[in-house]
């Protein structure tokens, strides 16, 4: 009989998985960017808990800035060996982008006079 509280595991296709990971790094660079600790540390676990159920590694490496201070960054990446790059998805700055980009209809900034 299998345990009630072991967490599952879901295998997804390489886009997917591409996706997922995508959303997670979106996600946890919001959570670095909240005033409070606490919230930064609920949105981890949601990302760390996905992460876990699709086999995304969470990595965390630690940059020192110029003035001596450090921070540290998340990364959500599987590493499957051989896995295939979709040559028909985007690539900017030799980076892979599994969604397509597309132009919003309106997406420029306006001159707004200034009031004296």
């Amino acid at each position: 009989m299998a345990n009630k509280n072991q967490t599952p595991r879901y295998d997804t296709d390489d886009v997917t998985l591409q996706l997922l990971e995508t959303v997670l790094n979106i996600t946890a660079q919001s959570a670095q960017m909240q005033i409070s600790e606490e919230n930064a540390e609920s949105i981890f676990a949601i990302t760390d808990a996905v992460a876990e159920r699709f086999g995304i590694e969470t990595r965390i490496y630690e940059i020192e800035e110029e003035d001596g201070a450090n921070r540290s960054v998340t990364i959500y990446k599987t590493q499957k060996e051989g896995r295939p790059v979709n040559t028909d998805q985007p690539i900017i700055n030799g980076k892979v982008f599994p969604f397509p980009f597309r132009v919003i209809d309106g997406d420029k900034t306006q001159d707004v006079p200034e009031d004296d």
